[in-house]
């Protein structure tokens, strides 16, 4: 399936890049939380950044002191000895608690042509653990379009913006229904079981986001997965919803 004019929620190093245009013809802006705010790592504990080879490239969420989850896209191509997660750090410039990744887990038969079940677990080689650093419990019970998410993450600001964010930045936005988002997408990504929708006018995650939080009720309830441009009217983001892929990340931590 080929998607056009479409701007993926994560930055791409050059083995993803590759990969991404091998499915869809994508332009090159790439973004971050779209209407949101800046905040403190203090408020949201559980978010992590992901670096490869030094560099910030996705969010994730720590689940145990020695476990992270995040996009299974952020980590396609990649070696574990590439990674380290950063924990306790409100800006890219902050050193935080650093952590070196043993193992990714993600699952098998996972394509980055549909996106379905896109989730991926790191181990990390010790426990993250340190001032501002708290794991967040998985979600347990079902969305609805009354419900609404808090997404965090450093990815751009706008869909134009250049950079990515220096500073956590989040936002509130509401599920959206699933048949009209489904609707909205045809033509560009059929959506699956594994995924929800969410979005608010002049709010939204973006690229940068991919593998970051989507809390509701205190519980990690999605991940960033993918969204057509960010903040567009008639396109919701996309999220793995954790429920669906619970099996797989509990299978993960016995690892």
């Amino acid at each position: 399936m080929w998607i056009l004019n479409t701007n993926f929620k994560f930055f791409l190093s050059s083995v993803l890049l590759f990969q991404l245009y091998s499915v869809c013809k994508c332009s090159d802006d790439l973004k971050r939380i779209v209407g949101g705010s800046a905040t403190s790592i203090a408020n949201i504990p559980y978010v992590v950044q992901i670096r490869q080879d030094g560099n910030y490239i996705c969010a994730g969420s720590l689940i145990r002191p020695q476990f992270v989850v995040t996009a299974a896209h952020c980590t396609v191509g990649l070696r574990p000895s590439q990674l380290i997660v950063v924990g306790g750090a409100t800006t890219l410039a902050q050193t935080g608690v650093r952590r070196a990744v043993s193992k990714i887990i993600m699952p098998r038969g996972f394509s980055m042509n549909n996106f379905n079940r896109d989730v991926a677990v790191l181990k990390l080689r010790s426990p993250l653990t340190g001032s501002n650093i708290a794991p967040i419990a998985l979600n347990t019970q079902g969305l609805t379009t009354s419900t609404s998410l808090r997404v965090s993450g450093w990815g751009r600001t706008s869909e134009n913006a250049s950079g990515v964010s220096t500073q956590l930045r989040t936002v509130i936005v509401p599920v959206v229904g699933k048949s009209r988002c489904t609707a909205q997408y045809r033509g560009y990504m059929a959506l699956t079981s594994t995924m929800f929708c969410a979005s608010a006018p002049g709010r939204d995650s973006c690229s940068g986001d991919s593998g970051g939080p989507a809390v509701s009720n205190g519980q990690l309830s999605g991940i960033v997965s993918f969204g057509r441009g960010c903040a567009q009217p008639n396109f919701p983001g996309i999220y793995t919803s954790v429920r669906s892929v619970r099996g797989i990340i509990q299978n993960a931590l016995r690892q």
